[in-house]
């Protein structure tokens, strides 16, 4: 008896030590934000104790938040980066969603004090004024799994303190296209006009440099409402990134994005003047008169990534294209 005894508290001690493992809590902050705003997400964690690795997924409504980007990693003990991030349109990963993976180099458990940031994930307010949604950890499309440094056991368990973002009920959207907040000035900037045009109208939208200096790649992508606006083409001049009209991806042009991947030909760093145009996006004006259409950077896949020599992704900033679609006659017509 007393060894069937022995036998079954040691069946407990080990159930209880195994669901001690599993109690890593992962916390989405909640906030509110005005329409066509972003909103800042923290995700912070507590009992993270022996983790070698830890996967999930973030799930949200789609039609009330667009992906961003994500920011603010943690950088130690658990060193984090975008590398860990796979966002909505990669793989098998669809819109509102992203997955997030992090595996200690050494397999070695690792400790973060409670309320620690892990990263801060951005948004865009899309939805309804009220709209709301809960923001969420899921397996939905990777699964949940964590790694302990001392067993190597895993778990496919968490706690999830979820969160929510509220678009605000109040207030007038007095800019249909808010740039991102840009941290720093001297970042390498990309930039677009405002412009006025009637329906039917064809422009041109000429994209603008600053701070481009001894960049040696790049990629990312072009996106508008296709609703609002139809794209006809591109002029590359040929004192700015030429070779950037031989790698223009114009394959989803009808559905609002245009995306390239650049490197110089003859695979030398590069350096161009402050206001030196890169390229022109052409559009026919298909929106309705006292309608916005937006040129955004920055967004979408691929990731847009400008390296140096030194650095392999260059802080970025961006001023938004604008549309302004009116009624008005051109006289000249």
């Amino acid at each position: 008896m007393r060894k069937i005894f022995l036998a079954l508290f040691t069946c407990v001690l080990l159930f209880v030590g195994n669901k001690s493992q599993a109690q890593l809590t992962v916390t989405m902050s909640t906030v509110t934000v005005d329409s066509s705003q972003n909103a800042s997400v923290d995700v912070t964690v507590a009992g993270f104790n022996d983790l070698a690795g830890v996967t999930f997924s973030v799930n949200w409504d789609s039609l009330v938040l667009s992906y961003v980007n994500v920011t603010n990693f943690s950088t130690s003990p658990v060193a984090l980066s975008i590398n860990n991030i796979g966002p909505p349109g990669q793989g098998i990963i669809k819109k509102g969603q992203m997955t997030f993976s992090w595996d200690d180099p050494n397999a070695m458990g690792r400790n973060l004090p409670n309320g620690t940031r892990l990263f801060t994930i951005v948004f865009r307010a899309i939805g309804n004024k009220c709209a709301m949604t809960d923001i969420v950890t899921s397996s939905i499309p990777i699964k949940i799994n964590i790694t302990y440094g001392s067993t190597l056991s895993e778990d496919q368990n968490l706690v999830n303190v979820k969160g929510k973002v509220t678009i605000d009920c109040g207030g007038a959207n007095p800019n249909p296209c808010p740039n991102p907040i840009c941290a720093n000035p001297s970042n390498l900037t990309f930039s677009a006009p405002t412009v006025s045009a009637k329906p039917g109208d064809n422009i041109c939208i000429p994209i603008s440099v600053k701070n481009f200096n001894n960049i040696n790649s790049g990629q990312g992508a072009f996106t508008w409402n296709p609703a609002l606006l139809r794209y006809t083409g591109k002029n590359v001049p040929a004192n700015g990134l030429p070779e950037m009209g031989n790698t223009l991806n114009e394959n989803d042009s009808l559905s609002g994005k245009i995306s390239f991947v650049w490197v110089p030909d003859n695979t030398l760093p590069k350096t161009l003047p402050d206001g030196t145009v890169i390229i022109e996006l052409c559009f026919e004006v298909l929106g309705a008169p006292n309608s916005t259409a937006c040129i955004l950077m920055g967004q979408g896949t691929p990731e847009t990534i400008w390296s140096t020599e030194q650095i392999s992704s260059v802080p970025t900033c961006y001023v938004y294209g604008k549309v302004n679609i009116t009624d008005v006659m051109d006289p000249d017509q």
